[in-house]
């Protein structure tokens, strides 16, 4: 009588090298976009929004055929509302677009597009509006889901909700029991009644100022800043438009009799204390500032140690932020973001200050306004949630291997997750297994580096949409690229002597396994 007997020897090798993906560029879209929502109905993705090089709120939608790689601007009745970081899914032929920010704060008008006919109808406005937020689609309740995503970032608040949209009934449903782990902009995907959430970004405010308490007529006078002159006499002043108030600095002056050759201007903070940092937690500074007939004159951040009460004998550092410019016929339609400049090199305690530097000789008089300064903690997450609906509440399934914010997710028709894009590590890639719970990276050639970019799995190839690199809006991409990821769907490997290895792709460890015929 013969048996056979599986002998499994398990190696706990580290195992270094993942599978590569090799991306190939495909057509461009149409224009640059990056902070889109995207969403697939049948052999099309529909990119809707976002910003582009030139624009900080788009309302286009871009359809993208996956079969004949060609783009179209897809039309509608009337123009969506101007908006980045919405969500986008498609349900019985119908593009849902949701969420999202726009120029005059966060977007809670739901749009739906008959993907047929090109005709936008208004749902029920959303009752817990956010941008950065994940959404997905219970197909077997008809329903989307969305969840996390900020409600304001200049006050630092995130959301930990998982909100629905029922279409049966036109109705939203806000949380309820069902709640995150942890307040925070995601993305993530629907299976069946299970919701997977990957990696995301909060923030901590530990310092801001908006000037809102400031008087908008005469120089600027607000509790925490000093404002000196180091040439000149001009000072900054507190100025409003459209119910916000700024602080704002130029050397103009319509009188010619009390214009003045330089203008250096200083606008400086008490001492800031920076916040206690932990793993996955960094310190930074931000703000935002707006041009106007823009000539030449500069403005500039700095750090402050050393603070001997005198601008031109204390420490300063110069920061490499991103600031307002190019609006030389009036003034710019929003303001710039600084981006997150970081406070990891500085002291515990520090002052921010900012110097307009301007004047008659030679002629500079550009107008700066700055706004929403804030000292803030940010958290990255490397987590990957699990939540079923059918047996709460939500669980740690696995983690990435960093932590990743700025992302975008795609789905396989194995159920597979992907993971494409970083704030950061802007060629990060990865795959999670939802059979097993389990996280893999994957190495890539030929990528390009990107973020807030949107992702899709059509006929075992993963695609990449826009993205951007940097702070400033005019880093935003056009590219699109794909790559084949069907040898990823092999669970192991099989030898002709009846050796098998697996899992494939690995994460921890490699098992091995030999066949072995036993004789009685």
């Amino acid at each position: 009588m013969k048996k056979t007997l599986l002998l499994v020897l398990f190696l706990n090798v580290i195992i270094s090298s993942a599978q590569t993906l090799d991306f190939t560029n495909k057509t461009n879209m149409p224009s640059a976009r990056s902070g889109s929502a995207m969403a697939e109905f049948g052999d099309f993705a529909y990119v809707v929004g976002g910003f582009s090089a030139t624009e900080p709120y788009t309302s286009e939608i871009y359809q993208y055929n996956f079969a004949t790689d060609t783009w179209t601007t897809f039309s509608t009745n009337i123009p969506l509302i101007p908006k980045r970081y919405a969500n986008a899914e498609v349900l019985s032929g119908k593009l849902y677009v949701f969420n999202g920010e726009t120029a005059t704060g966060v977007n809670n008008k739901l749009e739906i597009i008959d993907l047929i006919t090109g005709e936008v109808t208004i749902g029920p406005d959303n009752p817990n509006p956010v941008f950065q937020g994940g959404s997905g689609v219970d197909r077997l309740f008809n329903t989307i889901v969305a969840f996390g995503g900020c409600n304001n970032s200049a006050n630092a608040i995130y959301s930990d909700m998982i909100n629905y949209f029922f279409p049966t009934n036109n109705a939203w449903t806000v949380g309820g029991l069902n709640l995150m782990q942890t307040p925070t902009t995601t993305k993530g995907r629907m299976i069946n009644a299970k919701l997977y959430y990957m990696g995301g970004y909060s923030e901590n405010n530990q310092f801001t100022e908006d000037f809102e308490t400031a008087a908008t007529t005469g120089n600027l006078a607000i509790t925490n800043w000093t404002n000196v002159a180091e040439t000149g006499t001009k000072l900054f002043q507190g100025k409003t438009f459209s119910s916000n108030i700024y602080a704002q600095a130029t050397a103009f002056d319509s009188n010619i009799l009390t214009r003045e050759a330089s203008n250096k201007i200083w606008l400086i903070s008490d001492q800031i204390t920076k916040p206690a940092e932990s793993a996955n937690e960094e310190s930074f500074l931000s703000f935002q500032t707006l041009d106007g007939f823009n000539n030449g004159a500069t403005l500039e951040a700095y750090i402050i140690i050393n603070w001997t009460g005198d601008i031109t004998t204390s420490t300063k550092t110069l920061l490499s932020a991103t600031i307002a410019s190019g609006s030389t016929i009036g003034f710019a339609q929003s303001f710039t973001y600084s981006g997150n400049l970081s406070l990891a090199n500085f002291p515990s305690t520090f002052r921010v200050a900012f110097k307009y530097s301007g004047g008659y000789e030679p002629v500079a008089t550009t107008t700066y306004q700055i706004d929403n300064v804030r000292v803030f903690t940010a958290v990255t997450s490397n987590s990957i949630t699990g939540y079923d609906f059918n047996n709460p509440p939500a669980y740690d399934a696995d983690s990435l291997t960093q932590p990743v914010s700025a992302h975008a997710v795609a789905l396989d028709a194995m159920n597979n997750i992907f993971v494409v894009g970083d704030y950061d590590n802007q060629t990060f890639l990865g795959k999670f297994n939802t059979s097993d719970d389990t996280f893999a990276s994957l190495n890539q050639t030929n990528m390009i580096a990107r973020r807030h970019c949107t992702a899709a799995v059509w006929n075992n190839q993963l695609f990449i949409f826009g993205g951007n690199t940097a702070s400033a809006i005019s880093s935003a991409l056009n590219s699109t690229q794909s790559a084949d990821v069907s040898n990823l769907g092999i669970e192991d490997i099989r030898g002709n002597s009846g050796f098998m290895m697996y899992p494939n792709p690995v994460k921890d460890n490699l098992y091995f396994v030999a066949k072995i015929q036993l004789l009685q």
